[in-house]
């Protein structure tokens, strides 16, 4: 394992998929900033993080043939044991809030974006992007926002809890099996934010509804039961609602 630690950038991603076009990387390297001054979410959404207070990570993991239609595998797995290293920490209640959010009740702590590189039909390689909300008291205008620190955890330093979480993510993936999918997705739904409740959409087509969170199915999409019926909704299909304005 290589860790890169930087005072400052961008984008932890964006400066691991530079060092990826320079030429071979070594496997399991990680690039950390406690200051990242443009980072993204789902969705091209701007990831807001204050100065030397929260994690900020990317990681470079190479898969010798892993079937692009499971990526989403990939996600839920990464995802699930933030929420499990998270818990170890002393915030058992964190949930994810599909596709890539990590919450606690309402309120986002953390999230993973993950790019792939592909050759053909096979995902060769992937940069696993992490951020945690550790320190920061204040979000402004952001009220759907948390933080370690606000949770009420008490944590040594910003440097000694981003090295337990590369610690803990590094060996989870050397750990990963793609031939665990149905463990992989359990573990997934049994964390997930709102499954088996009634949960507010909005979709262009079907505009503002109700519908009752099912899971997620083997495309990684999102399983609702609209009406009594199920239906799958891809990553810009539909958004989560909290504050419905009919």
């Amino acid at each position: 394992m290589n860790r890169i630690d930087l005072p400052q950038c961008p984008s932890t991603s964006d400066h691991l998929k530079s060092l990826i076009a320079q030429g071979e990387l070594m496997e399991d390297t990680w690039v950390t900033t406690p200051n990242q001054t443009s980072g993204r979410g789902q969705r091209g959404n701007t990831w807001i993080s204050s100065p030397n207070s929260n994690i900020s990570a990317s990681v470079y993991k190479t898969w010798p043939a892993f079937p692009v239609e499971k990526s989403f595998l990939i996600s839920q797995y990464i995802a699930t044991v933030l929420v499990q290293w998270l818990g170890d920490l002393g915030l058992t209640d964190t949930q994810l809030k599909w596709p890539n959010d990590l919450f606690v009740r309402t309120k986002k702590v953390g999230g993973v974006l993950i790019e792939n590189g592909l050759h053909g039909k096979n995902i060769t390689y992937s940069v696993i992007g992490i951020g945690i909300n550790v320190l920061q008291q204040d979000f402004g205008s952001v009220t759907q926002a948390t933080s370690l620190a606000l949770e009420g955890l008490r944590m040594d330093s910003l440097e000694t809890i981003t090295t337990s979480l590369v610690d803990r993510v590094t060996q989870a993936m050397n750990d990963f099996n793609v031939l665990q999918e149905e463990r992989i997705t359990e573990a997934f739904h049994r964390y997930m934010y709102a499954r088996g409740t009634h949960h507010w959409f909005e979709h262009q087509r079907l505009g503002l509804f109700q519908a009752v969170v099912v899971g997620t199915d083997q495309q990684g999409q999102l399983v609702l039961e609209v009406n009594q019926e199920p239906m799958s909704f891809g990553l810009q299909e539909v958004s989560w609602v909290f504050t419905p304005t009919p």
